[in-house]
């Protein structure tokens, strides 16, 4: 597949952009910075320092990935209840999630979106998930920006 085709297909919607993503990283590694590659393999594959952005001033996270919402811990039943955690006291979070992720959320009824939030699982130690409760325009915001930037690589 060239890269005009996966250009064509996400314009218009005949492709996931995570999908788009990997089918034009053979054709970009050769093209563009290691920036930029660092970027792409961000978005695809969730980003791999996002407790920088709680205790960094400098963490050099992408903004359009920060949100207003509310911190919550999900049961194993699926219910969000409250989450005593000094981060939970926030309300802008850094979503590292995947796009796939992302996508799939988008996906979903509803004007609220909940994200996984696995790097603070795992720093509570809990057994069950953090989530991100936010507005589903912020995700929709989110979705867009990379893909907006996505497709400006693939002129």
């Amino acid at each position: 597949m060239s890269l005009e085709k996966v250009k064509i297909d996400l314009q218009h919607n005949k492709i996931s952009l995570s999908d788009a993503i990997v089918k034009a990283l053979p054709f970009l590694k050769e093209k563009e910075s290691d920036l930029t590659m660092t970027w792409l393999s961000s978005e695809l594959q969730g980003y791999s320092n996002p407790l920088n952005f709680y205790y960094q001033s400098d963490h050099n996270l992408p903004a359009y990935r920060v949100v207003n919402g509310l911190l919550k811990m999900m049961t194993k039943d699926g219910k969000l209840v409250h989450l005593d955690h000094a981060l939970a006291n926030r309300t802008r979070y850094f979503v590292s999630a995947p796009i796939a992720w992302l996508e799939e959320s988008a996906s979903l009824p509803g004007q609220v979106s909940v994200t996984e939030m696995p790097e603070l699982t795992k720093d509570m130690n809990s057994g069950q998930g953090v989530v991100i409760e936010y507005s589903r325009r912020q995700l929709q915001s989110i979705l867009q920006e990379v893909k907006v930037r996505f497709l400006a690589l693939l002129k």
